[in-house]
């Protein structure tokens, strides 16, 4: 009879975990400027890393370079920046991430600058690094390894939504952008690792923090205990 009970209660909380991590649908997380929390220098002001959350809705343009319009604004990596440019995101809690969907840049009227190939890396802890604010810290995975297309043509706007699946099940707080090389419409300028990117949003299911699980898997013992004694 006790065993019959405890078996009862296992299946419980197997239960009431996958209950509570499947009630919720994938959807696009609400992030914006203050979820940026470190980066490798931008090219001037005007292009900070913050910008690739800044227009988290809705079909993006971008026809000049003032980041304070309508449009919004976009990142861009210095001439002869770093080869190795990246821009972390504190996603406020732990998510399962579904897809992400990126936005690459055309420079405004130049269509000399934007990103090619890519990865998103996770993890779930971060550390200082200098003036550049948080790093990936801790084990870190991939997300995605990819390639972006270059907006190209005359004005190409709207941008292109490019989405990229993600099949890594494991829940991560932060995320990093890593930009591996460039990709342009028109012709490269200005010197070597000229990345740039207009916009990540990020689709994800919330995960439910542990003492939110451990309540529910109790109620569910409890629930199944009044049964077995009637």
């Amino acid at each position: 009879m006790k065993f019959k009970f405890l078996n009862t209660a296992i299946t419980s909380i197997i239960l009431s975990v996958s209950a509570l991590t499947n009630v919720a649908s994938a959807g696009l997380i609400t992030l914006d400027t203050s979820n940026v929390i470190g980066s490798t220098t931008p090219y001037d002001s005007r292009f900070f890393a913050e910008n690739i959350l800044d227009n988290q809705t809705g079909v993006i343009t971008e026809n000049n370079q003032n980041p304070n319009d309508a449009e919004g604004g976009y990142w861009l990596n210095p001439n002869n920046g770093t080869a190795d440019a990246w821009i972390t995101i504190d996603l406020g809690q732990a998510y399962v991430i579904d897809f992400m969907e990126l936005f690459n840049t055309h420079n405004a009227q130049y269509f000399d600058r934007g990103t090619g190939d890519f990865r998103i890396l996770a993890s779930n802890s971060v550390m200082l690094s200098g003036s550049m604010g948080f790093d990936l810290a801790g084990t870190e995975s991939v997300l995605i390894d990819s390639t972006l297309l270059a907006e190209s043509g005359a004005q190409s706007d709207p941008l292109t939504a490019q989405n990229f699946a993600v099949s890594n099940t494991n829940a991560f707080r932060y995320i990093q952008f890593n930009a591996d090389s460039v990709a342009v419409g028109g012709s490269a300028c200005c010197g070597t690792n000229v990345y740039g990117l207009n916009e990540i949003r990020v689709s994800a299911v919330e995960v439910p923090e542990p003492s939110t699980l451990a309540i529910f898997a109790l109620g569910m013992i409890g629930f199944a205990s009044r049964r077995f004694k009637k």
